[in-house]
């Protein structure tokens, strides 16, 4: 064929676009909506912005306001109370407590977050917790004693400070001049700014002669910049002070010339409280903390607990002290404890200022929040190759905004009222103006430039951003300045960009037995991640294990089977790749031959940087030599990327390698995919940020939003659809808040390495019991979850990532699949409780409350199929008027009669039972849905407000609690539904899923239930021929066989009597030789696994009844395995072999042979004519069929062959009735397997060197000791067998126990209240039963609605950070090169290269290499 295209285009004739590959069909595209995004990007950060600057203004101008409310008289004419009146106490008492909020908000916070309530919750409980266990439970470590003595004197000068500023200064000073009070916070900063400078110079440059020189330039200037920082600072500090001196005839201000100290004062105690190296010192920890850099052993929770605690208590007493020295008297104290709270409460809801003070309150709170959520939304621009961070803005613009309004009295006179604009005015607007100027350009230089270029990741923590978590409601902007984490400030701050570069993705994808376009959409979704990283991505590896890739039907198993070649063959397409390296695309190419089977690997080339960057590997793996399924495909490329790619130390006590091992892991993430899902580069860099964010490194998992593929008009899809949108918005959110996701699927979840290592050992370990089977090897990615949570670490759920899925399309593919998931669920949720204790005392994310919730729902699945029977006889006695104990009495049986068919019938047997059932119960829950509906409408409509204030109850509602508690649920539907507008139609499909309850909560539990013993996986299984009937199928039969006989169909070839009545067959001797001679030599040319069916019985079988029939199988045509492959019994019966057990024990080996295969083609000669009869091993035959070859393709009847090619045994007939099948052009996906066939022979396995050798001796090793396939026996087979049998038996029991009480306990107290001679045990119309299981299932759903809010603002602002407001910043791996540059199909830019990609073996190896 390649042949033919060449002569084609040697005369000029364009190639066929019908033959070409379609290589790009199901390309993924970005979305049409990123456009959309960054206009709402752009708006809310804008709305964010000036509520942020809002809040700041506001409450800067409202401390300033209340304080100047202690002067006596207005306008020009004030001076200082010193006894206070009733709205003087009154204001002072709003200035308290604007001092106390934020200590008291922030001290509930600390002793929540510092796990100070979780260890007196362990002391109640009788546990003692040394110093070591505490750092081993996760609870945060306390500061050091010097640190706690820092943290104390910094407690003392900012309220000292504080106070001094709002009694003293405030109360005298003009307004604006109060304003730029605030700015003076940053004196000991700047001052400290220049020493650091010069010792940082001098650190750098210990001799003139050294190297360092060329950054004597950059380093001059900073240091320039900081003394010029520093002498505006104080040249600003000077006037201020000198301007109040000067004041001191006036008659505006005569009081501040005398307390000009106050302004030095004030400015020295609270720059010193607030300067950032001693807010960082306060959250210094012990020396065994300070190990690690990670935020779980910061001890600033604890540090803020104390700082805020003991502010608490030093605010009202210096106040005491302050009201001695102004008054000499302690009035307001007295008056403060004399007075009721409820006369003080009322006094200051009627005080004129009242709202000054709320206004205060609110603004400083939200300040705080909006300077998180501001630096989340990560808006920033590029200035000079830097990039320069939008949240400064707010803060730059605060001060300024605040002293034009004070200070320009018509702006004043609009935003304030008049009085207040009276007393705020000034008429020496000029001085202050230059005094602002200088210190906002002092203050920039020092602080607002590292705040500027602050790279923070997105959606940040507050951990992440602040010193202390602590807030200030008296100079909020100024304690946001300087409570920042900086690169100034911060030792360990690196760029989030440079974190990104440093970090290693691995996307390992397990395969078995998928579809080309389950296959088709992995490769593209891959192949979209090398398109689209820019040079700020992480590295990123892909490595897809093929299970089963050999055909182990053959003895020496080195040929790969159609699903790998298939696999094969779409690399090629959609990578646009071959079996050998491609210099001129920038591709490199190796194979190797390893002792699991055969590894491809694929390397992307980067010319900017003269290496690999990045690599898809392909991992064939045989069965014969390692495990199958999933687990152990997993437990291979943990250990691989763990222990091979990080380069584990061989010998642990070298604590040095040690620990760079264990800094690679922790900046090494894998990617888990199944290998139908599809996926963007987007989602998986969504998932990066939740790692990125997490400081403390309390995340292992994260899981996205998966969607169903399927066609949607299939009920059991519209059944999944609405199954996963609920299980991601209520139920996953839900443990994602209140705790931590118990499952994160493995179609698409991230996991951080370091905290596998550490689960990989169990996870690694066989089932020894049987409930270890149910955990292990139904559940894998269950378990894995499981035993990441047990050691002490969370999962997350981050709906901004979003991957799609194939799901069953059919019944039974349904139930297999949810089979398996419904039992690993309640195996590992049994787990989770049986240690609830321990999770508690040993993870922060566990608690009580989040184990009760796990118990609820856990009882909710157990009584599924009873609240189903009772919603059913519930809505058809509303629709029909029917006795509901008499509806759930046939429902019962109902499900007692399934229960028996699924003890003693086939699985198929089952499952179309299952369907049958499930249509007519759709049927039924429609006719309850309306009946439903009908009876809350009926309830409604009686309502009356006039009748119900006139015939109010206590023990009865105007509207039953059935109808109220269906409103709040199908409410919450709706609005859930609203708050995910892109998934709004998955509510629609809520219709399908409310007909198919019965399906999935009643018949899919008892199925499941009851084929816990069922062993396989259910789903991707190969089909296998020839099922066995079950137990009740076979006694039909043959009641059926002896009452009522039929005909049996003559087979095809007469029976064993009629094999010596068969013709003399047409032998061609021509070419020599007899023909038995001919045949063995054609059969060692066919196929080296060919045996002769002599030797096949002789090894096989020790039957001689079987081994008699050697002859009739030679005389049938069944003279090699390559002829045998494939009989059914029918034909095995035509053999001789009669008896049942060895008709069934012959077949089984039958199905272990290889199936014969031949590839399409069309022999146009005669050489190739003679090749195809040899292949296909009808030599005997040739003359016959060269004579007539061309009639081949057109006889399609086998008696026609038998005639016209006198060939009348069977097994020579059936071969050339199927080869002539094949006797065709070959179509595109046969001629690609082809190609990939012939070009996987061509290519070698790279040549030997040390790495891989230390590759193989690693999988030799890991082989050895876990992969190594064990001997199955029968016993211990059995054995399982057993305990699974048991474990059914006692499900049943609790299923039975459980769901009998439930339904009899609730019908009969539901039936009481008829009798009027007998009491009502009714309460509020209902039974007390369903009143507690309506409470307990609505407060269980408002919990997750509640949930769900939180996370969807979350999710919200992750969304928009993610978003971009115009280009993107390139996907191209060239760092200057944008979107717009062509690329090649590998995704690396056709720029000049500077490497050659035909480097040696460990270049390329050194792609899958973290170092």
């Amino acid at each position: 064929m390649a042949t033919a295209q060449e002569g084609t285009a040697q005369l000029g004739v364009p190639p066929l676009t019908v033959i070409e590959e379609h290589g790009q069909r199901g390309e993924i595209k970005k979305g049409s909506t990123s456009f959309c995004y960054g206009v709402v990007k752009a708006v809310v950060a804008v709305f964010v912005y000036l509520s942020l600057l809002f809040c700041l203004v506001a409450s800067k101008i409202s401390v300033l306001v209340i304080s100047q409310d202690l002067t006596e008289g207005n306008g020009t004419e004030k001076q200082f109370q010193t006894h206070l009146d009733a709205d003087g106490r009154l204001s002072m008492l709003m200035l308290l407590l604007i001092f106390l909020v934020p200590y008291v908000v922030t001290f509930l916070w600390c002793l929540w977050s510092s796990g100070v309530l979780f260890t007196m919750a362990g002391w109640l409980c009788c546990r003692c917790y040394s110093e070591e266990n505490n750092m081993d439970f996760g609870f945060k470590p306390w500061p050091t004693l010097l640190s706690f003595t820092v943290g104390f004197v910094s407690s003392v000068l900012e309220v000292g400070g504080l106070w001094i500023l709002v009694t003293t200064v405030y109360t005298h000073a003009t307004g604006i001049t109060s304003v730029l009070m605030g700015t003076f916070a940053f004196t000991a900063y700047n001052a400290w700014n220049i020493l650091d400078n010069m010792m940082t110079r001098r650190n750098r440059s210990p001799n003139p002669d050294s190297n360092s020189r060329s950054r004597c330039p950059e380093e001059n200037v900073a240091t320039i910049l900081a003394i010029v920082a520093f002498v505006l600072n104080i040249v600003g500090l000077v006037v201020i002070t000198v301007y109040a001196i000067m004041e001191k005839s006036s008659t505006s201000f005569g009081q501040l010339g005398t307390l000009s100290w106050s302004i030095a004062a004030s400015v020295a105690c609270f720059s010193l409280a607030w300067f950032p190296g001693i807010l960082k010192y306060q959250s210094t920890a012990s020396r065994s903390a300070n190990k690690s850099r990670s935020m779980a052993n910061s001890p600033r929770w604890k540090a803020g607990l104390l700082t805020n605690m003991e502010k608490i208590v030093l605010t009202p007493l210096t106040l005491y002290l302050f009201g001695l020295y102004y008054s000499h008297d302690d009035d307001f104290i007295r008056a403060v404890y004399e007075n009721q709270g409820y006369a003080w409460v009322t006094g200051l809801r009627e005080h004129r200022l009242f709202w000054y003070f709320m206004t205060n309150v609110l603004t400083s709170f939200s300040a705080y929040v909006l300077t998180w959520l501001a630096t989340a939304l990560d808006i920033r621009f590029v200035l000079r190759k830097r990039h320069i961070s939008m949240a400064f803005v707010p803060m730059a613009l605060a001060t300024p905004l605040s002293a034009f309004v004070v200070g320009f009295y018509p702006v004043c006179n609009v935003l304030l009222p008049d009085y207040q604009c009276d007393q705020l005015r000034t008429e020496s607007s000029t001085v202050n103006a230059l005094v602002l100027v200088c210190l906002f350009a002092a203050n920039f230089i020092s602080v607002g430039v590292w705040l500027a270029m602050n790279d923070a990741p997105k959606i940040s923590k507050e951990t992440r951003l602040f010193w202390l978590p602590t807030y200030n409601g008296i100079l909020t902007e100024q304690w946001l300045w300087l409570n920042r984490r900086t690169g100034k400030n911060d030792p360990h701050y690196k760029p989030v960009f440079l974190q990104r570069k440093e970090c290693q993705i691995y996307i390992c994808t397990t395969m078995y037995n998928e579809s080309e376009e389950e296959m088709r959409q992995l490769l593209t979704s891959i192949k979209n991640v090398v398109d689209n990283r820019d040079e700020n991505s992480p590295r990123y590896h892909s490595h897809i294990w093929l299970d089963g890739a050999f055909d182990t039907k053959r003895k020496k198993s080195k040929h790969l089977n159609a699903n790998a070649l298939h696999l094969l063959s779409l690399m090629r397409s959609v990578f646009e790749v071959e079996f050998e390296s491609n210099p001129e695309r920038n591709i490199g190419f190796e194979r190797h031959d390893t002792p699991y089977g055969l590894q491809l690997v694929w390397g992307f080339f980067d010319p900017h940087s003269g290496q690999y960057s990045m690599s898809v590997v392909l991992h064939l793996k045989d069965n014969q030599k390692v495990k199958n399924k999933k687990r152990w495909s997993q437990i291979m490329y943990l250990s691989y990327i763990v222990d091979l790619l990080s380069n584990k130390p061989r010998d642990e006590s070298d604590k040095a390698m040690h620990d760079a091992w264990e800094d690679r892991l922790k900046k090494t993430f894998i990617l888990a995919t199944d290998a139908d899902v599809k996926f963007t580069l987007d989602s998986v860099e969504a998932l990066f940020d939740v790692f990125l964010r997490d400081d403390d490194h309390s995340v292992s998992a994260v899981c996205g939003r998966t969607h169903p593929l399927g066609s949607k008009v299939q009920p059991i899809v519209s059944y999944q659809v609405f199954d996963y949108a609920i299980g991601h918005w209520l139920q996953k959110v839900a443990n994602h808040v209140l705790g931590s996701v118990l499952c994160a699927p493995g179609c698409f979840t991230m996991y951080r390495t370091s905290v596998l290592k550490r689960t990989m050992a169990e996870y690694a370990s066989d089932a020894k019991t049987g409930f270890e089977f149910l955990y292990k090897d139904m559940g894998e990615d269950r378990w894995l979850c499981t035993l990441l949570v047990k050691n002490r670490s969370g999962i997350e759920y981050c709906a901004v990532a979003e991957d799609k899925t194939f799901c069953p399309e059919t019944f039974g593919e349904f139930f297999k699949q949810r089979r398996r998931w419904i039992v690993s669920t309640m195996a590992n949720m049994w787990l989770l409780l049986k240690s609830a204790e321990d999770l508690v005392t040993s993870s922060e994310r566990i608690t009580y409350p989040f184990m009760i919730y796990q118990f609820f729902l856990l009882v909710s699945s157990l009584i599924g199929p009873a609240t189903v029977i009772l919603v059913i006889s519930g809505g058809l006695e509303y629709a029909f008027g029917i006795n509901d104990i008499a509806i759930s009495l046939v429902l019962v049986v109902v499900a007692l009669l399934f229960l028996s068919i699924c003890m003693y019938t086939s699985n198929e047997t089952q499952i179309n039972v299952a369907i049958g059932a499930s249509a007519i119960f759709a049927i039924v829950m429609a006719v309850t849905f309306i009946g439903t509906i009908r009876q809350v409408v009926q309830d409604f409509s009686t309502f009356n407000l006039t009748y119900i204030s006139s015939q109010i109850s206590v023990t009865e509602l105007p509207v039953p609690v059935s109808s109220l508690y269906v409103c709040a649920v199908a409410g919450m539907f709706v609005i859930t539904a609203l708050l995910h507008p892109t998934e709004f139609t998955c509510l629609f499909h809520g219709i399908t899923y409310l007909f198919f309850l019965p399906a999935g909560f009643l018949f899919l539990t008892i199925y499941s239930i009851c084929n816990i013993t069922d062993q396989s996986w259910g789903t991707r299984e190969a089909k296998t021929s020839g099922q066995e009937k079950s137990a009740l199928q076979e006694i039909w039969d043959r009641v059926q066989g002896t009452c009522c006989p039929t005909q049996k169909n003559t087979p095809e070839f007469g029976n064993v009597e009629m094999i010596t009545n068969l013709p003399d067959e047409a032998n061609d001797t021509s070419a020599g030789g007899s023909v038995e001679e001919e045949q063995e030599g054609a059969r060692e040319d066919r196929c080296h696994d060919a045996i002769s069916v002599k030797n096949w019985l002789s090894a096989r079988f020790l039957q001689n009844e079987i081994k008699a029939c050697e002859d009739n199988f030679k005389k049938l045509g069944y003279d090699d395995t390559t002829f045998i492959a494939g009989m059914s019994k029918e034909e095995i019966r035509q053999v001789g072999i009669m008896s049942r057990d060895h008709v069934n024990l012959v077949h089984a080996e039958v199905q272990r042979l290889p199936a014969f295969q031949i590839d399409p083609q069309v022999p146009t000669d005669t050489a190739a004519k003679e090749r195809w009869i040899t292949s296909i091993g009808l030599v005997r035959y040739r003359k016959a069929l060269l004579d007539n070859f061309d009639d081949l393709m057109t006889t399609t009847d086998k008696d026609q062959l038998r005639i016209k090619y006198g060939i009348h045994k069977p097994g020579h007939l059936k071969r050339l009735y199927k080869s002539i099948q094949q006797l065709r052009p070959a179509t595109l996906d046969e001629a690609s397997l082809m190609k990939v066939r012939e070009k996987l022979k061509s290519c070698k396995s790279y040549t030997l060197t040390p790495e891989v050798r230390r590759e193989k001796e690693f999988w030799k090793n890991l082989i050895d000791k876990r992969l190594k396939p064990s001997a199955v026996f029968k016993e211990k087979e059995d054995a399982l067998k057993n305990e699974l049998l048991d474990l059914r038996k006692t499900a049943l029991m609790w299923f039975a126990v459980v769901n009998t009480l439930w339904l009899t306990i609730f019908l009969t107290l539901g039936n009481l209240g008829t009798d009027p001679e007998k009491p009502d045990l009714q309460l509020f119309g209902n039974n007390p039963l369903g009143l507690v299981f309506l409470f307990i299932f609505c407060f269980l759903l408002i919990v997750q609605f509640l949930a769900m809010l939180c996370h969807r603002l979350l999710t919200f602002v992750h969304l928009l950070a993610r978003a971009t407001l115009g280009e993107g910043n390139g996907v191209c791996c060239c760092p200057k090169l944008s979107r717009n540059v062509s690329s090649g199909g590998n995704g690396v830019c056709c720029c000049q290269r500077t490497g050659d990609p035909e480097q040696p073996y460990q270049t390329l190896r050194d792609i899958a290499s973290i170092n």
